[in-house]
C-alpha cells in the first residue's frame, strides 16, 4: 500500500532558499567559523527521518510515516514521544470509521527547530568544502 491519501500535503510556505556555498559559513571578527547549532533532539536517526519527512506535509498517519521512513512502530512510538517532549511534535488520535488512528505532525516550533538543524548541517559541509579547496583536497 503507498502513502498516496495518507499525507496530507504541505500548504505554501515561504522559505528563503538556502545556499549552500553562499553565506553558509558566518566568519567573527577574529576569522574563525561559529560553531554550528545542531539540535540533540535530532540526534538519533528515528527522530531525524520522522522530522524530515513531517518537514515536506502537514500531518500523516502514523503508519505512513513509520513506511515512508522504514522505522519499526516502536521505533517510532519511542522518537514521537521524543519530539514531544521538545514540544516539536503534535499527535492528534482519532478514528475513521471504527478504526483507531493517529496523525503525527511537526508544530511550528518543530519546523523551526528542524530549519535551523539542517542549515547548521549545511554549514558543516561548506566548511569542509572551504577547508578541502584551502588545503588542496
Amino acid at each position: 500500500m503507498g502513502l498516496s491519501g495518507r499525507c496530507r500535503a504541505l500548504r505554501l510556505r515561504t522559505h528563503p532558499p538556502a545556499s549552500l556555498l553562499d553565506s553558509a559559513v558566518n566568519v567573527s571578527e577574529s576569522g574563525s567559523a561559529h560553531k554550528s547549532r545542531l539540535n540533540d533532539a535530532f540526534s538519533s536517526l528515528p527522530r531525524l527521518k520522522v522530522a524530515a519527512f513531517l518537514a515536506g506535509c502537514d500531518e500523516a498517519e502514523f503508519a505512513a510515516v513509520a513506511m515512508a521512513t522504514d522505522t519499526p512502530a516502536s521505533a517510532l512510538s519511542k522518537a514521537a514521544a521524543r519530539l514531544v517532549e521538545e514540544n516539536y511534535l503534535s499527535v492528534r488520535k482519532g478514528h475513521v470509521g471504527r478504526r483507531p488512528r493517529t496523525w503525527l505532525s511537526l508544530t511550528e516550533e518543530g519546523r523551526q527547530a528542524f530549519s535551523e538543524h539542517m542549515d547548521s548541517l549545511k554549514r558543516l559541509t561548506a566548511l569542509g568544502v572551504t577547508h578541502a579547496r584551502e588545503s588542496g583536497s
